[in-house]
């Protein structure tokens, strides 16, 4: 198998100029090829649209301010009685699970402290953590440490 690839290699090598040069004892840099070469690169000044170009001693006058545009204020929908509520209690109101209902998630008192079980938190053990949720509700699914110290996976959607 070997072999071939070898051959199928030594092939395609010499379909090439360079390599096809090198396999018959030649240089292996194409002599065949001219030189690039080019003239002198020359530049024009265009002229604006519809005038003749500005002289050198003119100076050239700013463009004009763009209108300005204001765009109206954006028109929020109303809050509802359970946003308001939500906010009043320092909630943050968003969309949550998988049927992205509305939801007010709150932050602990006690997130980030450490815990053993349930009842050493406000709300739930994250049992990775070993600490109190740092917001409540937590959708998805957590495992979670029960009121006896039972690890438990709460899914919630």
């Amino acid at each position: 198998m070997r072999l071939f690839a070898l051959i199928g290699l030594v092939l395609l090598a010499s379909c090439t100029q360079p390599f096809g040069n090198l396999l018959k004892g030649g240089s292996s840099v194409p002599t065949d090829i001219a030189p690039l070469s080019t003239d002198a690169i020359s530049t024009q000044t265009l002229s604006p649209i519809g005038g003749s170009p500005p002289s050198p001693a003119q100076p050239v006058p700013p463009p004009s301010p763009a209108p300005s545009i204001v765009a109206p204020p954006l028109q929020d929908e109303p809050a509802s009685a359970q946003e308001m509520a939500c906010r009043n209690r320092g909630g943050i109101w968003g969309k949550a699970g998988r049927l992205n209902a509305m939801a007010c998630f709150q932050q602990t008192k006690d997130g980030g402290g450490s815990c053993s079980k349930e009842s050493d938190c406000t709300t739930q053990c994250l049992a990775r953590s070993r600490t109190c949720a740092p917001i409540w509700p937590i959708f998805g699914c957590s495992e979670v440490l029960q009121r006896d110290g039972r690890l438990v996976t709460l899914c919630l959607d």
